[in-house]
């Protein structure tokens, strides 16, 4: 669902089975956001932003 909080931003409330699926998905609307809640799914954004980071910085070296 989304609720709009100005005339360029709004807020997403979604669900999903798990975490990781919620986390790539979020990740690929194709827009800036910003995880407010729930802290695991911060957490688990955060895991996994640093695993692709570590990934593409193999491949570049």
């Amino acid at each position: 669902m989304l609720e709009a909080i100005d005339e360029h931003r709004c807020t997403l409330r979604a669900g999903a089975n798990s975490l990781d699926g919620l986390a790539v998905w979020i990740s690929l609307i194709g827009c800036e956001f910003e995880v407010r809640e729930p802290v695991d799914l911060v957490e688990r954004m955060r895991w996994m932003a640093a695993r692709l980071t570590r990934a593409s910085d193999r491949s570049t070296g």
